[in-house]
């Protein structure tokens, strides 16, 4: 009987190493909006800026951060940077009117998607469709752009409304092939055909980042009230973790279990495992 419960003891703390081996905290960082993983490298990516320069940071499994790219070096330009997304060996960024394209591993410059043309203003989040779509929100123009990034990166308008109520973060449900968009106090579904539908009424002091766990939850932070929420179904709300100091972006680490989330006034970016 000893040894059974010995053994059982073993397995439990072995998984629990395992996944505390994995979760990390990076400080120091200067206003850090957005985190995002590679799920081909288990490589983090983390935006952010100072009053004078944008930077991307690349962190590894144990917490060690490197300067990626740096506004002003190596003929980058990057001012400060938000929303971030990957597809395949490309890193796109979206940085005031525009979403500029870097190799993922070297860094090199890819090219830029301008979105000047359709009165672009301040790009807030982006996410990748299931037909090679990109999609990107604009806060100040109560927008969400359409990216067609198989077809010479032509960009549409997806919706404009002030229905959208300046909107932050976005998902993409696959399943019901929409997205999941954020306003400052209400969780939106945007259709592709631009149609607006209140999807989750809550308390919501300022809502801004979004992404999905493994069952299919909804997670999301709101900044005013310092917490991160889960949503099942679309309607309970749970409390993942409160007191947060302004949680910012936030992303799932599905290899992982565990959420991905900046603190802009905290100046650091953390990993929270999810039970």
């Amino acid at each position: 009987m000893k040894k059974i419960l010995t053994e059982l003891l073993i397995i439990f703390l072995l998984i629990l190493v395992s996944q505390n081996a994995s979760a990390f905290k990076v400080g120091g960082l200067q206003n850090p909006e957005s985190v995002i993983v590679d799920p081909a490298t288990g490589v983090y990516y983390i935006s952010g800026h100072t009053q004078t320069t944008g930077f991307i940071w690349k962190v590894d499994a144990t917490g060690k951060r490197a300067i990626f790219l740096e506004g002003g070096k190596n003929g980058i330009v990057l001012n400060a940077p938000k929303g971030l997304a990957i597809s395949g060996d490309q890193l796109y960024v979206a940085d005031g009117k525009s979403i500029y394209r870097f190799n993922k591993t070297t860094g090199a410059s890819l090219g830029i998607i301008d979105l000047l043309g359709i009165a672009g203003n301040s790009l807030q989040d982006l996410v990748f469709g299931n037909e090679g779509q990109l999609f990107v929100s604009d806060g100040p123009r109560n927008a969400i752009y359409k990216i067609d990034t198989r077809n010479a990166f032509n960009v549409s308008i997806l919706a404009r409304s002030p229905n959208l109520g300046f909107p932050t973060g976005i998902a993409f449900d696959m399943p019901r092939n929409r997205l999941i968009v954020l306003s400052r106090h209400r969780i939106l579904s945007v259709s592709m055909e631009g149609g607006i539908t209140s999807l989750v009424n809550g308390k919501f002091k300022s809502l801004y980042g979004v992404d999905w766990d493994r069952q299919g939850n909804l997670l999301v932070s709101d900044r005013g009230a310092g917490k991160v929420y889960r949503i099942r179904n679309f309607s309970f709300q749970e409390i993942v973790r409160q007191n947060i100091l302004d949680p910012s972006g936030i992303s799932f680490d599905y290899a992982h279990n565990q959420m991905l989330i900046s603190s802009g006034k905290g100046r650091l970016v953390f990993s929270l495992p999810l039970k």
